[in-house]
């Protein structure tokens, strides 16, 4: 009995060694992280997946973030296709995105929310009148303001204004004047829905970012709203991992040794 209570009490001692040393993987300046991208133009979605690291807090560490860099390259994707099939839709036939993420910057604000403003780099083709692979005509539209804000314009066939804003972890708002008001939430929450503890492993943000498409083409509604959603899920790094699952050995095995 006198063993058993003294396996016991190793392993209990081991318990807060091992919450300690995942928890100051919220502390880490560089998190690791999965992620995906949603890009919407009107009724189209399409998206990818995605990893890489972004840095928190700067060198201050700490489980609730405050502000939040990303390099640039780690949300990327070439010639992402998706097949448009509803009649209403026509002429456009498919969308065909290359994009990249330039660098980008994020702050709390008084709000509790994360703004900053990151660029798209790249370009997405609206194929028309046929798929992408044999379209009979393509409408370029430039990415460059989206998640950053600003007008930029593309000349051609049909003439293309795209209107961005900086992205933000609350709630995006898109209007086509007189109509329908758009909207999309970001979020920012811990692996127990807490916003102190986003940094944390299985801590997950969201970032949104309005988009406005219009064309000179006077038919129907010229202006298109959508909108951008980067949402990051940040886990442990590989080494705090191993060091983990080093610790859960070591306590598995004081719980088997005080059976024999």
């Amino acid at each position: 009995m006198r063993r058993h209570h003294l396996h016991v009490r190793r392993a209990l001692r081991l318990a807060p060694m091992l919450a300690l040393l995942f928890a100051s993987s919220a502390g880490a300046s560089v998190l690791p992280f999965t992620g995906t991208f949603l890009v919407e133009i009107g009724s189209i979605v399409t998206g990818f997946t995605a990893s890489g690291s972004a840095t928190v807090n700067g060198s201050g560490g700490g489980a609730q973030i405050v502000s939040l860099s990303l390099a640039a390259g780690h949300f990327a994707t070439t010639g992402l296709t998706t097949s448009v099939t509803d009649p209403g839709q026509f002429p456009i036939r498919g969308l065909q995105v290359t994009l990249a993420n330039g660098a980008g910057a994020f702050a709390e604000t008084g709000m509790g929310e994360l703004n900053g403003v990151m660029p798209l780099l790249g370009t997405a083709k609206v194929c028309l009148f046929g798929a992408c692979g044999a379209a009979v005509a393509n409408l370029s539209v430039p990415l460059t303001v989206i998640g950053v804000g600003g007008l930029v314009a593309a000349t051609g066939p049909v003439a293309v204004t795209v209107v961005g804003a900086p992205w933000t972890s609350g709630t995006a708002t898109a209007q086509i004047p007189f109509f329908t008001t758009f909207t999309r939430m970001g979020f920012a929450h811990g692996p127990a829905s807490l916003t102190g503890s986003t940094a944390a492993p299985g801590g997950s943000l969201s970032l949104v970012t309005p988009i406005y498409v219009s064309t000179n083409i006077a038919a129907d509604n010229s202006i298109v709203v959508g909108f951008a959603t980067l949402t990051m899920h940040f886990v442990p790094e590989p080494s705090t991992l191993a060091l983990g699952a080093g610790g859960l050995l070591l306590l598995v095995a004081a719980g088997r040794r005080r059976w024999l």
